[in-house]
Order: C-alpha cells, then sequence, then structure tokens
C-alpha cells in the first residue's frame, strides 16, 4: 500500500508540472497577444491608420513608382572642378500629398549633398494608399553625379 501511494504521487507530480507548464506557455502567449492588440481595445490588427501616424517605411523601388515630378541636380561648380563625383544617399519624409517635406542625408560627398537636396526638395510624389488612406511615407533616394 504505501509503494503503491508513492508511485501516485509521483505520477501525480509529474502530471503536476505538466500542467504547470502548459499554464505557463499559455499564459506567454496571452501576453504576447495582448501587447500586439491595437490600443483601440479591438482585437483586430486591421485598424485603419491616421495622418497623425508616423510615416510607413517605403522600398526604394516601391518610391520610385510613384515619383511624378524629379527635378535633376545642378552640378556644383567646385565638384566639377574638382572631379568629383558619385552619389548622395538621402533619407526622404514624404507628406500625404506627395511632397517632400524632410530630408537628412545618408552617404555621399559633402560637396554634392547640398545640390542633392536642393533637387530632392522639388520632387513630387502621387500619395502613398494605405488602407484607403493616404499617409507619410519614408524612403530613401540616391541622386547620382557623373561627369561626362
Amino acid at each position: 500500500m504505501i509503494g503503491h501511494t508513492i508511485s501516485h504521487y509521483r505520477i501525480l507530480g509529474i502530471v503536476g508540472h505538466r500542467v504547470a507548464l502548459v499554464a505557463v506557455v499559455f499564459a506567454l502567449l496571452l501576453v504576447s497577444a495582448l501587447a500586439q492588440q491595437p490600443s483601440n481595445g479591438s482585437l483586430s490588427n486591421t485598424a485603419e491608420p491616421t495622418p497623425s501616424e508616423r510615416p510607413r517605411r517605403v522600398a526604394q523601388g516601391v518610391s520610385e513608382v510613384l515619383l511624378i515630378k524629379k527635378v535633376k541636380p545642378k552640378y556644383p561648380k567646385a565638384a566639377r572642378a574638382a572631379g568629383i563625383q558619385g552619389s548622395v544617399v538621402l533619407q526622404i519624409v514624404v507628406d500625404s500629398n506627395g511632397k517632400v517635406k524632410n530630408l537628412k542625408p545618408v552617404s555621399g560627398d559633402p560637396s554634392l549633398t547640398p545640390a542633392a537636396v536642393d533637387a530632392v526638395k522639388k520632387w513630387k510624389y502621387r500619395p502613398y494608399v494605405l488602407n484607403g488612406q493616404r499617409v507619410e511615407m519614408e524612403t530613401q533616394v540616391v541622386v547620382a553625379f557623373k561627369l561626362k
């Protein structure tokens, strides 16, 4: 009888540990799901973005398709005389109407950067539409300077 009782407790102990482990895993999954839940209380992840949200990151290829007006940069005279050529990479934010509103140089020769910034400020994009709403987009653009 004593041997039977001891093995009965061992089985219950093993089962108890498994139940506890399953409960912990369930709790972690629940916390993870709640952390990803939209702040409006809905369990749906299809909440419509508002114009005040942060700009959506868009691949360079997508932004190139949306570009409707591209102004070529004026080659800086000093850079031309010095034989400087290359590319300037800019991080830009385009507002919900397609106007470039924010620029930040990422890389490129400092003598070419101001001309690239001046040109890209004049670029115009078709609005980026997400879930039926125009939203701001953030992307990178490359402005190439090549001597002829």
